[in-house]
């Protein structure tokens, strides 16, 4: 959940929109200062889920852009 603040802050800086979007968002709050809590769920997979091992791959490489990102200063630039 996001404030309507922290929404328009971090969204405005996302660059992933596939399997990694949700760790660049993570990394992009707290780049900001913004606070992260954790808070369990419940998770069902759906039925014909079409995720597969190549998905892993795909979001390894996005978590290393997201790192590079992070330390390149990208995501606290002005936008």
């Amino acid at each position: 959940m996001f404030t309507s603040r922290s929404a328009e802050a971090v969204f405005r800086r996302q660059t992933i929109d596939r399997w990694g979007h949700d760790i660049e968002l993570l990394a992009i709050a707290g780049q900001l200062g913004f606070r992260i809590q954790e808070v369990p769920i419940v998770w069902i997979n759906a039925v014909g889920s079409k995720v597969c091992l190549s998905s892993y791959f795909e979001v390894l490489s996005e978590v290393w852009r997201v790192r590079r990102n992070v330390k390149s200063g990208m995501y606290l630039r002005p936008v």
